[in-house]
């Protein structure tokens, strides 16, 4: 069939391709020339069709898509033409739905583009969606693949430099496309490893003989394929670098900022706070260091160095379900490598039902002349705050989570048993906080987050239950006569006042996990408790609260 490309009998990559990134961009430029080039996206394009991506390419004509499988036999000795429709791919015709059967350009993926015979070269621009660079070569067929080779000047990397720690890949039969007509010079071997160089944005077919993972002199390994993915509620992302080579290169880890969304895609709101994060041995706590500048590693000789990068939400203080966007881009001394991470953030609402425990460790002595204030062991006095969507939150004695009256099971947060569903409370938790005044929401305010602080006063009127000067059972604490004739405030007993208030950390403490900041926030507790006698009491300590609700609203009715 004339015009048809130049298709290997037999293919061998299987493209590991990551899930989508949200929101990174990052455009791209290839270089076409008349007739058959290739070319090879490290992004993905789905966001519009072929059909939007080429309507101001009038000169391109034909679009193929690589599907490599497993199951074919290596090409012999060059890409051979099989006839179109077997598996190994698919296709775009200009003007011609009904021979087509390829719509979007996926990531991670090798194309052929023709371009008009006689037409004038073309350098197409397409914006795609950033994700990490991933190599899969398989033995069973050709492999059609690209590589994220650093541009220095006009020149990349030649082949044999790039390759050197795996010479299987050189050793191999190699082609690229040159433009022009598919003939014995389209696509063209490669003979000279040494001089020739290798453009990441094209696409080069390998014969190996081995199986292999190799994507460059230094690999790496993200604990989130997708990238730096901290999502709504993560804190920490590991990176990992393996060195494959017998020297000692340098990799320089830069934070740059997202291209503008296309229309219809989400907006950014801004780059992701990032930091990178070491343990501090000596003070036993996690220190974050901002990636606000390029940072450098050095790696030695055949070995690998993992690092642990953190986002710090207080300082993206946009509206719940804002969502940020940046790159962190890696490249090396020795000018081979440019890969580009996509790292993400949301925005989290602090919503929900926290609960956890106030470790109260000091308390202010009263004794003339002492200053001490540590006690022995701590004192723990559990919380439980409700935080609702415009981030108000209510400090309450008890609650409970469980299927609700009238919502067709769906989960809520009530503050009365009697708004459980009673097919359901078997299922349902009780939760309470015995130092607090029964069946009472106590208004704090503040901001709720890492970072922020909170503060609320606890009232104990003269005759409370939960009043520790009241005993209802001891003559002299009951607030009543020898008549049993109720008593004034002042005479067997006083009204306690306890303003509290907890101080957020604006960074993970030692030993959080990757949950902290938007599932559990940690921070400095403090209480002036006034009534117990003539000057307030201070007392201090620490606190860790974990959501266990993400429901905003709070039920206070059956």
């Amino acid at each position: 069939m004339k015009n048809r490309p130049t298709l290997p009998a037999a293919a061998a990559l299987l493209c590991l391709t990551a899930p989508l990134a949200t929101a990174q961009w990052r455009s791209t430029t290839y270089t076409l020339k008349p007739g058959w080039s290739s070319v090879y996206l490290n992004g993905d394009a789905a966001w519009q069709t072929l059909e939007d991506h080429l309507a101001s390419q009038a000169d391109i004509l034909e679009v193929w898509r690589w599907n490599p499988a497993d199951s074919q036999a290596q090409f012999t000795s060059s890409p051979s033409e099989p006839p179109q429709g077997t598996p190994e791919w698919s296709v775009w015709r200009r003007d011609q739905p009904l021979l087509s059967d390829l719509a979007v350009l996926k990531g991670q993926t090798a194309y052929l583009v023709r371009l008009r015979d006689g037409a004038t070269p073309v350098a197409w621009t397409m914006k795609q969606l950033v994700e990490p660079p991933v190599v899969s070569w398989r033995r069973n067929g050709a492999n059609l693949l690209a590589f994220p080779t650093k541009k220095t000047g006009s020149v990349f990397p030649a082949f044999s430099t790039y390759f050197g720690m795996f010479p299987a890949a050189t050793a191999s039969r190699i082609f690229r496309y040159n433009g022009g007509a598919l003939d014995a010079n389209n696509p063209v071997r490669i003979f000279s490893a040494a001089t020739e160089r290798m453009d990441s944005t094209q696409a080069y077919w390998f014969e190996t003989k081995v199986v292999s993972d190799f994507i460059g002199p230094v690999s790496y390994e993200l604990s989130d394929p997708t990238g730096l993915n901290f999502g709504r509620t993560g804190s920490t992302v590991t990176l990992t670098f393996r060195n494959k080579t017998a020297v000692t290169p340098t990799l320089t880890l830069a934070p740059q900022a997202s291209e503008t969304p296309p229309p219809g895609q989400p907006a950014i709101a801004g780059p992701v706070a990032l930091a990178k994060r070491v343990f501090n041995t000596t003070t036993a706590a996690n220190v974050d260091t901002p990636v606000t500048a390029p940072l450098t590693v050095t790696l030695a000789a055949n070995a690998s160095t993992m690092l642990t990068f953190a986002v710090n939400r207080a300082a993206m203080n946009g509206a719940p379900g804002s969502l940020y966007a940046s790159l962190l881009r890696i490249t090396d001394a020795a000018n081979m490598m440019d890969v580009y991470l996509p790292v993400t953030a949301g925005s989290a609402s602090m919503a929900g039902l926290w609960v956890g425990e106030a470790e109260v460790n000091a308390v202010e002595s009263k004794t003339p002349g002492s200053t001490g204030r540590a006690t022995e062991r701590s004192f723990p006095l559990r919380y439980l705050i409700h935080v609702n969507a415009a981030g108000q939150a209510v400090m309450l004695s008890e609650a409970y989570v469980g299927i609700l009256n009238g919502v067709d099971g769906a989960t809520g947060v009530a503050t009365t048993e009697d708004a459980l569903d009673a097919g359901h409370k078997d299922k349902a938790q009780r939760l309470s906080a015995a130092h607090m005044p029964l069946d009472r929401m106590i208004l704090a305010s503040g901001s709720f987050s890492a970072g922020g602080s909170l503060s609320g006063t606890i009232n104990l009127p003269f005759n409370d239950p939960t009043n520790p000067f009241v005993h209802q059972y001891h003559p002299d604490h009951d607030n009543l006569n020898a008549r049993f004739a109720p008593l004034p405030a002042g005479v067997e007993s006083w009204t306690v006042n306890r303003a509290v208030s907890f101080t957020f950390d604006a960074t993970s403490p030692a030993g959080q996990s990757g949950a902290w900041g938007s599932r559990v926030l940690t921070g400095t507790y403090g209480e002036a408790i006034t009534g117990v006698r003539r000057d307030a009491v201070t007392v201090t300590g620490t606190f860790t609260l974990r959501r266990v609700s993400e429901v905003g609203t709070l039920r206070t009715t059956p």
